[in-house]
């Protein structure tokens, strides 16, 4: 997981948060020109904050989630652990006949 601040005024706001709820062990990353929201936005990967976009080891995007997730809900560790399963099995082609059809290109990055 990587969290990217974007705020372009209040820049201490997210690490006193971030230690607020608890977190430990994730990297904070801050882009004070916006410059990732507008960009993903252009490309129409996001429409507002917050939004959660994940992304292979590959580099390719999974999936896109726009608002609030509990992403350490049963739920949501379960969404993970399915995605994770379908991406393994689609590499190794040992898909269902009916699902044999999809694929993820090997990389989306330039």
């Amino acid at each position: 997981m990587v969290a990217v601040n974007i705020d372009t005024s209040r820049l201490d706001r997210p690490k006193a948060f971030m230690d607020e709820i608890g977190v430990k062990n994730l990297k904070l990353y801050s882009d004070h020109t916006a410059d990732v929201f507008e960009t993903l936005k252009q490309t129409g990967k996001v429409i507002g904050l917050p939004t959660t976009i994940l992304i292979g080891k590959d580099g390719c995007e999974i999936g896109t989630m726009a608002g609030p997730a509990q992403w350490d809900s049963q739920d949501a560790l379960t969404l993970i652990d399915a995605i994770s399963r379908m991406i393994i099995l689609m590499q190794s082609r040992k898909l269902p006949p009916v699902m044999r059809r999809l694929s993820f290109p090997k990389s989306s990055r330039r």
